[in-house]
């Protein structure tokens, strides 16, 4: 009786020690790692950083077909992140159509947003300071875009 009330108490601790270490802060993604990349997936990289005021760093990854982009978003803090994260993510939901999939995460210092509508894709992906976004594009390249956001979710 007492050894089963040990094991079950252990694996109650390692559980919650496996949560607790899942649930940790990521580290933001960083600028160069995120170009060197996308360049090393044959991607077209542009930075138009000049050409917006709300973050201090865009860039865009451009896939070698023109399917689709990566935008790549730094700010100053964690918390203009997550306000360009919580609009972004509400115009997503607002140009979806009637019949739609998504899913949301958020935990600790990021958050992932994506949704299926129609035929399209959309995907936010937020750690502490910095945003991944696909904005809608045609769902076949769902699982490309997925895996090299994933890249980055340490």
């Amino acid at each position: 009786m007492m050894k089963t009330k040990k094991i079950c108490v252990f694996l109650i601790m390692a559980i919650a020690i496996l949560f607790l270490s899942a649930c940790s802060d990521r580290e933001p993604i960083d600028r160069a790692d995120f170009i060197s990349a996308m360049e090393a997936e044959s991607f077209e990289i542009l930075d138009v950083s000049y050409q917006v005021e709300f973050a201090n760093y865009v860039i865009l990854a451009i896939a070698p077909d023109n399917a689709f982009q990566i935008e790549f978003y730094e700010f100053d803090t964690d918390g203009d992140a997550r306000s360009s994260f919580e609009a972004t993510r509400q115009q997503i939901e607002d140009g979806s159509g009637s019949s739609s999939s998504q899913t949301f995460v958020g935990v600790a210092n990021y958050n992932r947003f994506t949704m299926t509508s129609s035929g399209r894709y959309a995907h936010i992906y937020r750690v502490g300071h910095t945003i991944l976004f696909v904005n809608w594009t045609d769902s076949e390249h769902r699982s490309e875009i997925r895996d090299l956001i994933g890249d980055f979710e340490n």
